[in-house]
């Protein structure tokens, strides 16, 4: 799983009249950057490093898979190996997620925003009939 990453931000592209009257701007764009990139750093590392575990975990659940196809192992190891290869992947999805967050959070500091456009759940939609279905006969465990 791969984040996009944004273009990168020069603080030095900021005009010479904007840094003149607010050179607290400057600085914590100059912060901003520096956080930026020492997270952005170390979120690459870690994706590695979990990227590479998810792999030998794969691996190790496909040998025990063909280990456990000629008899030579418990459905035990098999789902033993099978819940760590899960335990990976999920540690990959919580770390995109975090990166996710991370630049939402980063894109919401520096300014950006947006408005929340969640579509409305189909039985809330005023255009929208929805009809329950009735039973025609009774429910066989509980005579009418």
């Amino acid at each position: 799983m791969s984040c996009r990453q944004p273009r990168e931000f020069s603080v030095d592209a900021v005009p010479a009249e904007v840094l003149a009257q607010r050179p607290d701007i400057y600085a914590a764009a100059q912060d901003v950057v520096a956080a930026s990139a020492a997270s952005v750093q170390a979120d690459a590392q870690r994706s590695g490093n979990a990227q590479a575990a998810a792999n030998g975990f794969d691996r190790a659940y496909q040998a025990t898979a063909a280990s456990y196809r000629a008899g030579a192992t418990s459905l035990f190891d098999l789902e033993d190996a099978r819940r760590s290869l899960v335990a990976a992947q999920n540690t990959m999805i919580d770390l995109h997620r975090e990166r996710l967050f991370a630049w939402i959070a980063l894109y919401r500091s520096v300014g950006g925003g947006w408005t929340s456009t969640l579509p409305t759940p189909l039985a809330q939609h005023p255009n929208t009939r929805v009809d329950v279905p009735v039973a025609s006969h009774p429910h066989p465990r509980h005579p009418a």
